[in-house]
């Protein structure tokens, strides 16, 4: 991380108790929050390392009786995928960008670094999407509050926050205490994969977590589904093997409705070759206020696909637009699909409200040379260009 950003934490005064109790009015809130949201992404920008633990997606459906139940938490290596996340920043922004925080306003702009839009680096509003819950659970020690809920046609985006009480198994700290939730809707497990992200407060008992699932088999519902997040925990003293323990549960109601209505589709058909010969073909396009898609295939080979592809540009406006794929899987002939999303710290919103196209070019990485010891390499370095730039018109 870079070093502006431990002076910027050093002049932060986030002392609390002192602070007196003060109604908050709405239109503080909002000002705070896209405040707040500005300097993270002004912070974001600025440099290349990122605090937070990636989560591997995969298609293993999880049950509780399975000791594979949920993916070990470990840490991915792509430094090209996200700029530098402060996040340290995300627990003393409310200090250090508003004037004077007394405690019950205090209290109040805790939540609102814990939601969606904070996380994802948006500015704009979007609390049309959003589904807040601010519930919670207790288990053992161990706290759970699930702040809210976007429904993105196939993904459900969730942020929350887990709090190691002092009377928690004295055996979790800041290492291992890794928790993992599942989505269910009528009782069965409904993604077939999932990722995140944990930000953690320096020295404090508190891990503030977005995280992803991939829902395509809900794609067809609308309207409010209720569904339910189970929550995980690895056994601190117990081998990897082990049965996970589970936490609590907490259920929401939730619609994809709002988002999709406002999601612009474009059909591309856009062709593209790999080294290697196999041939890529970038289907459609999907863009709204909370992100931007798009879905391709690979024709053969996909059974030995060894390579790392993006799509890297801007819009007409001159905001940089850079999609990584987030899942990927093959048939038995070797035929491939995946799905790539924009940066989380690129204004989505802005793209989607005010862009009228897109221009990007698509890129690939040998993954034998991106997942090296090499040394530092340079995002230039690593990627290089495996077809023309296309024009995605959006309006």
């Amino acid at each position: 991380m870079r070093e502006d950003i431990y002076i910027l934490l050093n002049e932060i005064d986030n002392h609390t108790e002192a602070f007196e109790s003060s109604p908050i009015q709405e239109e503080e809130i909002k000002r705070w929050k896209q405040a707040v949201s500005a300097k993270i992404q002004a912070h974001s920008a600025a440099g290349s390392a990122r605090i937070e633990k990636n989560f591997p997606s995969g298609n293993h459906t999880p049950t509780e009786e399975d000791s594979t139940a949920v993916d070990s938490a470990r840490t991915r290596k792509l430094s090209w995928k996200h700029y530098a996340a402060a996040a340290a920043v995300l627990v003393f922004l409310a200090g250090a960008f508003c004037t004077p925080i007394r405690q019950r306003v205090y209290a109040e702009s805790q939540k609102l670094l814990y939601n969606l839009a904070i996380f994802l680096g948006i500015t704009g509003d979007i609390s049309s999407y959003q589904t807040v819950v601010e519930q919670s659970f207790t288990k053992n020690g161990i706290t759970v509050v699930l702040h809210d809920v976007i429904w993105d046609d196939d993904t459900l985006l969730v942020s929350y926050t887990a709090f190691l009480g002092d009377d928690a198994d004295p055996a979790l700290n800041e290492d291992n205490f890794d928790i993992h939730p599942q989505i269910r809707m009528n009782g069965e497990v409904l993604s077939r994969g999932s990722g995140g992200s944990v930000h953690h407060s320096m020295g404090k008992p508190s891990f503030n977590s977005r995280y992803t699932f991939d829902i395509p088999s809900a794609t067809s519902l609308s309207g409010a589904q209720k569904m339910e997040l189970v929550f995980y925990m690895d056994n601190p003293e117990a081998s990897s093997s082990s049965f996970p323990i589970r936490l609590g549960s907490l259920e929401f109601t939730v619609s994809p409705d709002a988002l999709r209505a406002d999601t612009k589709n474009v059909a591309l058909n856009v062709p593209a070759t790999l080294p290697d010969g196999t041939l890529i073909t970038f289907q459609s396009y999907a863009g709204n206020p909370i992100s931007q898609k798009v879905k391709y295939v690979t024709e053969g080979r996909a059974h030995y696909l060894n390579y790392t592809i993006i799509l890297k540009g801007k819009d007409n406006l001159g905001n940089m637009v850079e999609l990584y794929t987030t899942h990927y899987e093959y048939d038995d002939n070797g035929n491939g699909k995946g799905e790539m999303v924009n940066d989380s710290y690129i204004d989505t919103y802005t793209i989607a409200t005010e862009a009228s196209s897109i221009t990007l070019t698509p890129y690939a990485a040998n993954n034998s040379v991106l997942y090296s010891d090499t040394g530092y390499m340079s995002e230039e370095d690593i990627f290089y260009p495996i077809g023309d730039s296309f024009t995605i018109f959006l309006r």
